[in-house]
């Protein structure tokens, strides 16, 4: 018995000294990993970011994700586009509030569509928007921010690059990205009823990225719904309340929609208000499902 409450004792002891370990180990790392990222400008990190291949960047964006500090610190150098991305995040650490010094350069390549850099500058923001554990909120915060703004081509370059994102990196993905739809749905149908007095290229963009989202919203609310893993299912009445407020919200964005689109379809024939009735009663049915 003794021995046991001496051993009960020390456990304490023990367990604090692991975490001082774990807490130097993890320290040094984190030296090895900051003195091992280069200090790039900006500048340079940029030219090299849109001059490389799609599939290059999208391993190295993976390679980031997959690896700890210390094995980023050994691929630097086997890697100049992982590189360019690290460094930026570095420049990040000390111009926190300075994503327009990366967005700006690559707006104009994205309105223009036949760039050479039109994917290339949508996939270097993309990386922080999605994937950045560090800069992602601020990222977000950025764009959001451009959208909320009344110059229309800032509201239009921010809706083009959101539309590729969703088409190349979220749609097809495994991942659910519920965070990043939901932040930016609302005010893009803001956008959508903003402009609606007619269809012209921001209106019908922000209206079809709109759509997207919400559809892509419904179905991830149906399949939280629907979720058994031969478990007994456990829901909580807050959850439920939460995710109905939710869904309820997702039904009435999309009904605004489609009565925008109706307004544009000024030449309608009689198959084509059928088709409208038709896609309103399904809306409805979807709304008193239960969730």
């Amino acid at each position: 018995m003794s021995t046991l409450l001496f051993s009960e004792n020390k456990d304490p002891d023990i367990l604090l000294v692991n975490n001082k370990k774990k807490n130097k180990i993890e320290n040094e790392l984190e030296e090895i990993y900051k003195e091992a990222v280069p200090d790039l400008p900006l500048s340079k990190s940029l030219y090299l970011l849109v001059n490389v291949h799609g599939k290059v960047f999208d391993k190295a964006v993976q390679t980031i994700r997959q690896s700890n500090k210390l094995e980023l610190s050994l691929k630097l150098s086997e890697s100049p586009t992982i590189k360019a991305l690290l460094s930026i995040e570095k420049y990040f650490e000390t111009n926190p509030t300075h994503f327009n010094h990366v967005y700006e350069p690559l707006k104009e390549k994205i309105l223009k569509v036949n760039h050479p850099q039109h994917e290339a500058s949508m996939r270097i923001l993309g990386y922080f928007l999605l994937y950045s554990n560090t800069f992602q909120a601020m990222a977000r915060e950025f764009i959001y921010q451009q959208i909320e703004s009344d110059n229309k081509r800032d509201q239009l370059s921010s809706i083009v690059l959101l539309r590729f994102l969703y088409t190349h990196y979220i749609k097809s993905s495994s991942e659910v990205h519920l965070d990043f739809i939901s932040h930016f749905m609302p005010i893009i149908v803001q956008v959508t009823e903003k402009y609606s007095e007619s269809a012209t290229l921001l209106s019908c963009s922000a209206c079809e990225l709109s759509l997207i989202y919400c559809w892509y919203l419904y179905d991830q609310f149906s399949q939280e719904g629907f979720k058994n893993d031969n478990k007994a299912i456990i829901m909580e009445i807050e959850e439920e309340t939460k995710e109905k407020g939710t869904m309820e919200n997702v039904i009435k964005q999309t009904n605004k929609l489609l009565n925008i689109i109706q307004k544009w379809h000024k030449t309608k024939d009689e198959l084509s208000e059928v088709a409208y009735d038709e896609l309103s009663q399904l809306i409805s049915s979807i709304s008193n499902e239960p969730v």
